[in-house]
């Protein structure tokens, strides 16, 4: 029975949020315009005949960069649940918790608001991940993990 008890107190159902903060995802989206608003007024400046094609390929390759990376800041969301990690954004990473063996977190409470909490899974084998977190809830989970909670039933090596 007291097994059962400890099975009904570990966490098991899936949290989930949003991977960056609101602060952050703002002020994201303006440098991306102030940036834009920039690239717009030199292009004015600029004679046209001056602007040759693969200049105007590069700047359109360099925009499509700098697009990707705020679209990932904008729609990653990371979740955490009795046996995986997920993190969205342009690519789904997921990880087996059964294959974490130490967890590194990066959280700076005064300056959240401007620097995404993050932990770093170190796994067997595979190497490191980050995966930021800005929610409390799925901070708080990946704090049980890297403190050594059990968050599998029958599995003591997750977090250890």
């Amino acid at each position: 029975m007291d097994e059962s008890q400890n099975a009904t107190a570990r966490p098991s159902v899936c949290v989930s949020g949003a991977a960056f903060p609101l602060t952050l995802r703002v002020l994201a989206v303006v440098a991306v315009l102030a940036l834009g608003w920039q690239a717009w007024r030199t292009l004015q400046a600029l004679p046209v005949p001056i602007v040759q094609r693969d200049t105007l390929l590069l700047a359109g390759l360099a925009a499509s960069i700098v697009l990707a990376g705020l679209w990932h800041i904008l729609k990653a969301r990371t979740s955490i649940n009795a046996t995986h990690v997920t993190q969205t954004g342009l690519w789904t990473r997921q990880l087996a918790l059964a294959d974490v063996r130490r967890v590194d977190i990066l959280h700076l409470p005064g300056l959240a608001w401007l620097i995404a909490p993050r932990a770093r899974l170190h796994t067997a084998g595979r190497g490191s991940y980050v995966i930021h977190a800005s929610d409390p809830q799925v901070l708080e989970r990946l704090w049980r993990l890297a403190l050594g909670e059990q968050t599998q039933p029958g599995n003591g090596a997750a977090g250890a």
